[in-house]
C-alpha cells in the first residue's frame, strides 16, 4: 500500500531511560503523523473498488469496507502491537505494556496524531507529564516522526524560564505515593517508592531538570545516573550530594534486580522473613562475620540493613533539602520592627513612624510601596497560593531592603517588580523557594537603577540572578562565543533564536553589571567585556541573517565586512551604548555569479547585502518579550543617513579619499573589523588606513575640527555653574578624544605606531613618541580613567546615559562619590574637587596643543 502516514512508538519511564528491570513493565505511547486521509485498502482488491464504482452516478459515495480513516487504522495497529507484546501464551509473554502515560491516561485514545498531541500538551499537559516526558525516547517505528515528536514536546517539558512550581507539584505527587504505601502496609519497606528510595532520587533529579533544563540544555538527560553527573557538572548539585545519590541509586537498583530475580515477579518490597532477608543480603555481597573475630561480627542481614538505612537516610535528607526547606526559615533573623509592619492591627501612622525608624527618607512613598507588599499588586487577581507566597516573602524582602545601600530606591524597585509580576504564581514560587535569589534581587534594587529597570521590564529574566555565571567577572571573547553558540544550537525556529540571543545578552550584562557594582571589574574591564559581547552578538546576527536570506536568494560570492566605529571601534562600550557600524561588501563576486546571487530568487550583490544589513539590524534591535540586544547606529556611513546602507569597497575607500569631511576622517580613526570575512575585513581596513592617513590635515581642517568641538560643548553639553557634562563639557572626555585623534591625524601619516582605535593605547603611543609630554600624559591618562569610571557608574547605578553632574543635588552627588570610593562626610566635595581639577587640566592641555590653530 502507498504510505500516507507512519507510526512511532515512544518509550517512557525505565524503557526511555534504558533502566529496565527483569520484571519491568514497558511504558509506551503511540504517535502517528496525521489524521488526514484514509488507508488505500489491500492491493488488488478490484471487487471492493468495483463495488464502490457500481453504485451509480453518485460515484463512490460509500468507501469500501477495506478503507479506514487514518486514526482508526493506527488505533487498530497500536492495539495489535500491544497485544503481540503483552498477550500471555503457553510460552509466556514478551513484556507487560503500560499505556497509562498517554494523553488523558486510560480514558484517552490509544494512538494520537502529532498535531493532537501538540494541542493536548500545550493546553492540558500536567506537571507530572512534564516529568514523565524527560525520559521520552523513540524506540520503534518512524524515526523522523519520533524526532519531530521530541522537538514538539521539548518546550512543554523544558520551560524557557526557571519554574519552581515543579517543586511543589512533584512534592505533592510523592506525598500521595507515601499515603498509598501507608494505607497498603506501613511496615513494608519498598525499595522504589519508600523513604529514601529510587523514586525520591528520580524525583529529585527531575525537579532540577525541569527547573533548569529550559535554559541549560546540558541537564536534559533521560538516564538517572547520567543526569546526576550532568547536574553536578553544571554546579546544580554538590559533589558530595551527587556521590551519595549515585551510590544510593546503584545500590537500590541492584537490590531491586535481585528481589525480582528471587520473587520472579514485579515487586520492590524487601522480604520480611529472616531467612529470605539473609539470602538477599548475601546476593548483595554481604558476608556473615558473626562468630568470627571473637564473636564480635554481624550477620549479613544486619550489615545489609545498616547500609540500606545509611544510604536511604542520606537520600531522604538530600530529597527533603530541595522539597522541604523550612518555611519558618524566611522569618528567622527578620527584625521585630519589620515584622510589626505586617501586623493586621497596625495603623498607618504607626507604619509611617516605623518606616522612618528603619531609615527611609521618603516615608510617604515608602508607605505606599509597603501597602503593595502587604496587599499585593492592584488590579491583579492573585490566586490563593500566590497570595500565601507573597505573604511569606514580603517580610523577608523588606528586611533586606532596610539593610541595602539605598532603602528608598530598593523598596521603590521592589514595588515596581511585584507590580510587574502581577498574578504570575511561578515567579512568586521562584522567590519563595530561593532566599538567595531575594538577597541578590534586593542587592540589585538598592544599588543599580539600570539593572533594576531591566528586571522590572522583563521580570521573567529573574532567574538570571541564580546563574552561576554571575560569579565570573571576566570572560574571553571566544568563551562568550562558545557559550552563545551552544545555546543557539539547541534553539528552535528563528523567533526562538532571537529570544535566545536576547536572554544570553541579558545574562551577560547582569554578569558584568553585578561584578562592576561589587568592585570586581574596573571601568576599562567593563568596556572590554561589553565590547566582546557586542562583537559576538553581531557575529551571530550575521550568521542568522545569512541563513535566513540564503533560503530565498541563495548565496553571494562577494565578501562582506561589518566595521565598528565610535565606542565599538575603540573598545570603549558602556551600558546602553549604541553600536556604530558600517556595512561593506567587495566590489564584485569572484565566482560565476558575476555580481548576482545564486537563486532561487536572483538579485544583485548590492541588493542582497542591503537585505543582509537590514536583517542584521533587525536581529539586534527588534524588541521581543526578552527585550533587544543592542541599538544600532549606521549614520557614520558615507554620506550619513542620506547614503546607501551598504557600500562597496571601492565606493567606501573613494569616499574617504576624496569626499570625507575632517570630522568623518576623525571618526574613521576608530574603525575596526567586528564581523565578516576576516581576510576581506583586513583588506578594507588597510585601504581605509591608507586613505585616512595619506596626508596630514590642513590648517583649515584643524580649525574645522576645533569649531565642531566648540559646537558640541555649546549645543550638547549645555553646562551651567551648577551643571557639568562629563562627556561633552569643558575639559571632558571628548576633549581628550579630540586631542588624541587630531594628533593621530597630524603625526600618524609618518609614524604608523600611532595608528590604533583605542584611546588609552593611542595616548601611550603619543607619549612614547614625545608628542605629548610626560606630565601632560600622566594628567590625561588619569583624567580619562576617572571620566570613564564616572560615566560607567552614572549608567549602571543611576541609569543616566548623558553623564551629567548636578551639584545642587547634593545627596545624589554624595552617593555617586561613595560608589566611586570616596569616604567621609565630605565625600561629595572631594569627588567634585577632583572632577574640577581634571577638567581644568584637560582643557589647559587641549588649548595648548591647538594654540597655533585657534586664532
Amino acid at each position: 500500500n502507498e504510505r500516507e502516514a507512519e507510526l512511532s512508538v515512544i518509550g517512557l519511564g525505565k524503557l526511555g531511560g534504558r533502566e529496565l528491570n527483569f520484571s519491568s513493565d514497558i511504558d509506551i505511547i503511540y504517535v502517528y503523523t496525521t489524521e488526514k486521509g484514509t488507508t488505500t485498502g489491500p492491493e488488488g482488491e478490484e471487487g471492493a473498488k468495483g463495488a464502490a464504482g457500481a453504485k451509480g452516478a453518485a460515484g463512490a459515495a460509500e468507501k469500501p469496507e477495506t478503507q479506514l480513516p487514518l486514526h482508526a487504522f493506527f488505533v487498530k495497529l497500536s492495539e495489535r502491537i500491544t497485544r503481540l507484546i503483552s498477550r500471555v501464551t503457553d510460552e509466556g509473554f514478551v513484556f507487560r505494556v503500560d499505556l497509562d502515560l498517554r494523553p488523558e491516561g486510560r480514558s484517552g485514545e490509544l494512538a494520537n496524531s502529532l498535531r493532537s498531541m501538540e494541542i493536548y500538551y500545550e493546553s492540558w499537559g500536567q506537571s507530572w507529564e512534564r516529568g514523565a516526558m524527560i525520559k521520552a525516547r523513540c524506540v520503534a517505528g518512524g524515526r523522523e516522526l519520533g524526532r519531530r515528536f521530541m522537538e514538539m514536546i521539548r518546550p512543554f517539558v523544558y520551560r524557557r524560564h526557571l519554574d519552581f512550581t515543579a517543586i511543589e507539584e512533584i512534592k505533592s505527587m510523592k506525598e500521595k505515593i507515601d499515603l498509598v504505601l501507608l494505607r497498603r502496609n506501613p511496615e513494608t519497606v519498598d525499595v522504589k517508592l519508600g523513604r529514601g528510595g529510587i523514586r525520591e532520587i528520580e524525583f529529585f533529579c527531575q525537579a532540577l531538570q525541569l527547573i533548569h533544563g529550559g535554559k541549560n540544555p546540558e541537564v536534559r538527560e533521560r538516564n538517572t545516573l547520567e543526569a546526576i553527573k550532568r547536574l553536578e557538572a553544571e554546579n546544580l548539585l554538590g559533589e558530595a550530594e551527587a556521590r551519595e545519590l549515585a551510590r544510593g541509586y546503584i545500590f537500590l537498583r541492584n537490590l531491586e534486580h535481585r528481589i525480582q530475580i528471587v520473587e520472579g515477579r514485579q515487586t520492590q518490597a524487601v522480604p520480611a522473613r529472616t531467612e529470605e532477608l539473609e539470602r538477599l543480603a548475601r546476593m548483595m555481597g554481604f558476608v556473615d562475620t558473626e562468630g568470627k573475630k571473637g564473636g564480635k561480627g554481624k550477620r549479613a542481614g544486619t550489615q545489609f540493613w545498616e547500609e540500606y538505612k545509611r544510604l536511604t537516610g542520606r537520600t531522604y535528607d538530600i530529597y527533603r533539602s530541595l522539597f522541604y526547606a523550612p518555611k519558618e526559615s524566611l522569618l528567622e533573623g527578620v527584625p521585630e520592627e519589620v515584622l510589626l509592619l505586617f501586623s493586621p492591627e497596625i495603623s498607618e501612622d504607626r507604619m509611617e513612624k516605623g518606616l522612618e525608624g528603619l531609615g527611609f527618607s521618603d516615608t510617604t512613598a515608602a508607605l505606599k510601596n509597603l501597602r503593595l507588599l502587604r496587599e499585593g499588586p492592584p488590579f491583579a487577581h492573585l490566586s490563593a497560593r500566590a497570595r500565601v507566597m507573597l505573604e511569606r516573602i514580603a517580610p523577608y524582602l523588606l528586611s533586606k531592603v532596610v539593610s541595602s545601600p539605598d532603602p528608598d530606591m530598593a523598596l521603590g524597585h521592589v514595588e515596581g517588580f511585584i507590580s510587574a509580576i502581577g498574578s504570575r504564581t511561578t515567579l512568586y514560587s521562584m522567590l519563595s523557594e530561593n532566599p538567595r535569589l531575594m538577597d541578590e534581587l534586593v542587592k540589585i534594587f538598592g544599588t543599580s537603577l539600570f539593572l533594576s529597570r531591566t528586571l522590572i521590564d522583563y521580570p521573567e529574566s529573574l532567574d538570571i540572578l541564580l546563574s552561576s555565571e554571575l560569579t565570573r567577572p571576566r570572560k574571553e571573547k571566544e568563551q562568550i562565543k562558545r557559550e552563545l553558540e551552544r545555546l543557539l544550537s539547541v534553539s528552535g525556529d528563528y523567533e526562538d533564536r532571537l529570544d535566545t540571543l536576547r536572554r544570553f545578552r541579558n545574562l551577560e550584562i547582569f554578569r558584568i553589571g553585578t561584578n562592576d557594582i561589587i568592585g570586581e571589574l574596573t571601568s576599562s574591564e567593563v568596556s572590554d567585556q561589553i565590547t566582546a559581547l557586542a562583537e559576538v552578538s553581531i557575529d551571530e546576527a550575521l550568521v542568522m541573517a545569512y541563513a535566513e536570506l540564503e533560503k530565498r536568494y541563495g548565496r553571494s560570492e562577494a565578501a562582506f565586512a561589518v566595521v565598528g566605529l565610535g565606542k565599538l571601534g575603540g573598545m570603549e562600550l558602556v551600558y546602553g551604548s549604541d553600536l556604530d557600524i558600517i556595512f561593506v561588501y567587495s566590489n564584485e563576486s569572484k565566482g560565476a555569479g558575476k555580481g548576482v546571487t545564486t537563486g532561487p530568487k536572483v538579485v544583485s550583490d548590492h541588493e542582497f547585502f542591503v537585505h543582509l544589513a537590514q536583517r542584521i539590524i533587525s536581529i539586534l534591535t527588534v524588541r521581543t518579550k526578552e527585550g533587544l540586544v543592542f541599538n544600532v547606529d549606521t549614520r557614520l556611513r558615507p554620506s550619513g543617513s542620506a547614503g546607501p546602507l551598504v557600500v562597496s569597497t571601492k565606493a567606501f575607500i573613494n569616499y574617504h579619499k576624496f569626499k570625507a569631511a575632517p570630522w568623518e576622517k576623525l571618526a574613521a580613526l576608530k574603525a575596526r573589523a567586528v564581523a565578516g570575512d576576516p581576510g576581506f575585513c583586513q583588506e578594507v581596513l588597510k585601504e581605509l588606513e591608507k586613505a585616512v592617513y595619506k596626508s596630514p590635515p590642513s590648517r583649515q581642517d584643524i580649525k574645522e575640527l576645533l569649531r565642531i568641538r566648540k559646537r558640541m560643548e555649546e549645543e550638547l553639553a549645555k553646562e551651567t555653574p551648577t551643571r557639568f557634562n562629563v562627556k561633552t563639557g569643558k575639559g571632558g572626555l571628548v576633549d581628550i578624544e579630540f586631542l588624541v585623534q587630531t594628533l593621530q591625524l597630524l603625526y600618524a601619516p609618518e609614524d604608523s605606531s600611532l595608528r590604533t582605535p583605542h584611546t588609552p593605547m593611542a595616548l601611550e603611543a603619543l607619549g612614547k613618541a614625545g608628542i605629548i609630554g610626560p606630565e601632560d600624559l600622566s594628567e590625561l591618562r588619569h583624567a580619562y580613567s576617572f571620566y570613564r569610571a564616572v560615566e560607567t557608574r552614572l549608567r549602571v547605578v543611576h541609569d543616566k546615559p548623558e553623564a551629567v553632574l548636578d551639584t545642587e543635588k547634593t545627596e545624589e552627588i554624595t552617593k555617586l562619590a561613595r560608589r566611586l570610593g570616596y569616604t567621609g562626610v565630605d565625600a561629595g566635595r572631594k569627588f567634585l574637587s577632583e572632577y574640577w581639577r581634571c577638567s581644568e587640566n584637560v582643557r589647559r592641555i587641549y588649548l595648548e596643543a591647538f594654540k597655533q590653530w585657534s586664532d
